[in-house]
């Protein structure tokens, strides 16, 4: 099963909703935040990208590649050819928003 193509993008953690993480495209508004947003990149050759908050209010950046997973609508993501460090459920994918769990 291929993936929506509303996947691919820059996306910054926005809110929870559902019990799902909402993520908004990075040059989007958002709302003031006393830290900053955790986000990742999803690009269609399998490059992922993920920030995390770092030191200094900085965001720290961490390759990795994706794949489909065997389970229809999750995505795994491992760096290099190591084994799967995290997989993404992907509850919806739209323009301007992308719902995910795990």
């Amino acid at each position: 099963m291929a993936l929506s193509p509303h996947v691919f993008g820059q996306w910054l953690f926005s809110h929870e909703e559902d019990g799902a993480r909402v993520y908004r495209p990075r040059d989007g508004q958002f709302s003031p935040s006393r830290r900053p947003r955790d986000g990742f990149d999803i690009a269609a050759d399998g490059t992922f990208r993920a920030y995390a908050p770092g030191r200094g209010d900085a965001s720290s950046a961490s390759d990795a590649r994706w794949r489909l997973a065997a389970a229809p609508g999750r995505i795994e993501i491992a760096k290099g050819d190591g084994p799967v460090t995290r997989t993404l459920e992907i509850v919806d994918a739209a323009p301007g928003v992308l719902k995910v769990r795990g």
